[in-house]
């Protein structure tokens, strides 16, 4: 699905946590959470599947998706981060085996064909203080290294949906008891 690019980066995510439920009966034996498994109950009633199909996932609707799956969340808009802060809070994030980072941008600063997209955020290079997404659009585009500002520009830009700025989203698994 073109618009789905949240849930893809969402599973993404929680599959790389250990993150399992709820996994695709189709899978058995292997666990693995898919785009399509991660439309619960709860998530229908914040978005529902046909809606994703036609106007994706703001990041309040990517971070509520990411709750009810059992991760704690944070998410930060652009209009509330400053160049230094948000590199500090990535090289933080990055160094934390426990947690993902998944960026909502606009494609449009990058030079890239589209609007609104949402991808997991991979490694920081500090010699060319770049970022590497890992975009979920394949067929489109490869993975690349963004220059932590050109990001920022990114995110600024306002989501038409949501009525702000993108941001990110920071997941972290939740201890076992």
């Amino acid at each position: 699905y073109l618009t789905f690019c949240g849930p893809a980066s969402l599973a993404t995510a929680l599959n790389s946590l250990g993150v399992r439920d709820p996994s695709p009966a189709a899978f058995f034996p292997y666990r693995r959470l898919t785009q399509d498994s991660l439309f619960t109950e709860q998530n229908l009633r914040i978005k529902p599947f046909a809606a994703v199909q036609s106007s994706g996932l703001t990041l309040e609707q990517l971070d509520a998706f990411a709750r009810n799956l059992g991760v704690e969340t944070q998410a930060l808009h652009a209009d509330n981060l400053e160049l230094a802060g948000l590199r500090e809070r990535l090289l933080l994030a990055l160094k934390e085996p426990n947690t993902r980072v998944l960026v909502n941008y606009s494609r449009v600063p990058l030079g890239q064909e589209g609007d609104g997209h949402i991808s997991p955020v991979a490694a920081y290079d500090e010699a060319s203080d770049s970022v590497l997404v890992l975009d979920v659009a394949r067929y489109k585009y490869s993975p690349v290294w963004i220059p932590i500002g050109s990001l920022v520009a990114a995110m600024q830009r306002v989501d038409p949906d949501a009525g702000r700025p993108r941001g990110l989203l920071f997941l972290k698994r939740r201890e076992q008891p």
